[in-house]
């Protein structure tokens, strides 16, 4: 736009000229038009002055245009400056065990699940280092959602299910979560049954049958989907500014152009000889 504005003050001067027999203003060439345009955007005084409304419009419309612009521009770098710095994500078991070493978090595991007994009997030494750092008074927990609870709560790194804590995550607030890129092991489920049990056979052909058609997915699809009815707009996020949002700004220096044109119309109208005059 600042390209722009230049030619255009520029144009309706030469329109003047030719269609009104008008005197150039002292401030009629190219470059000190469109040095003036720029030192409006910077907040600094116009040193073009004209008694002229048409040139009145299109100087005020510039003028909004640029209080607005840096006006936005401003408050998107007050915010971005006021954002406050980020922990450094925690993807696998080692950036677990580097964050309880040395940026004072905490693991979380169920009392008595699964996951605490990979970490406390496993013979690996990743497990095993990172289950000398466990604190149980901080990190026991009993629940899944009081597990979710801890890790918005301060310096926590919750170790457990993925769907289940997803599904728990949309409810509080999916962008208050960060999940681990990387799974530390496989976890599913099975049903036990005695050794030479007739039901054996049963149950893995229901299994499959469910996977193979896909009602799994579909239960799981179905779980997120309700949980997400939960989150509503709150969890959209701030939207970066784009276009729509510059809208105002171009209409100010539209409307100032058009009223500028209108008004050079008017005085055509006016002054009919002149106009009648042109060769």
């Amino acid at each position: 736009m600042l390209i722009i504005i230049g030619p255009m003050v520029k144009a309706m001067v030469w329109l003047r000229e030719k269609l009104l027999r008008e005197e150039p203003p002292r401030w009629n060439s190219l470059p000190e038009i469109s040095f003036n345009m720029f030192r409006c955007i910077l907040i600094q005084d116009i040193r073009i002055h004209s008694s002229i409304q048409a040139y009145r419009f299109i100087f005020i419309g510039w003028f909004f245009y640029s209080l607005l612009m840096i006006s936005l521009y401003a408050d998107v770098m007050i915010a971005h400056l006021a954002v406050p710095s980020f922990e450094k994500p925690i993807d696998s078991l080692y950036d677990l065990l580097g964050a309880l070493k040395h940026r004072g978090f905490y693991t979380v595991l169920g009392c008595g699940s699964n996951n605490e007994f990979i970490y406390s009997s496993t013979d690996m030494k990743i497990y095993q280092d990172i289950w000398e750092l466990f604190d149980r008074d901080e990190g026991c927990i009993k629940t899944w959602d009081e597990g979710m609870a801890k890790v918005l709560s301060g310096k926590y790194a919750f170790s457990n299910n993925r769907m289940g804590a997803e599904v728990r995550a949309y409810k509080l607030g999916r962008d208050k979560f960060h999940f681990a890129e990387h799974e530390f092991y496989a976890h599913g489920y099975s049903i036990a049954c005695p050794n030479g049990s007739p039901y054996r056979n049963v149950f893995e052909e229901v299994l499959v049958y469910l996977m193979s058609c896909g009602l799994v997915h579909k239960y799981v699809r179905d779980e997120m989907e309700r949980a997400v009815e939960f989150v509503g707009d709150a969890n959209k996020g701030l939207e970066p500014i784009g276009i729509k949002h510059l809208q105002a700004a171009f209409y100010l220096v539209l409307v100032g152009n058009v009223l500028a044109f209108t008004v050079l119309m008017i005085e055509m109208m006016k002054k009919p000889n002149a106009v009648n005059d042109l060769p």
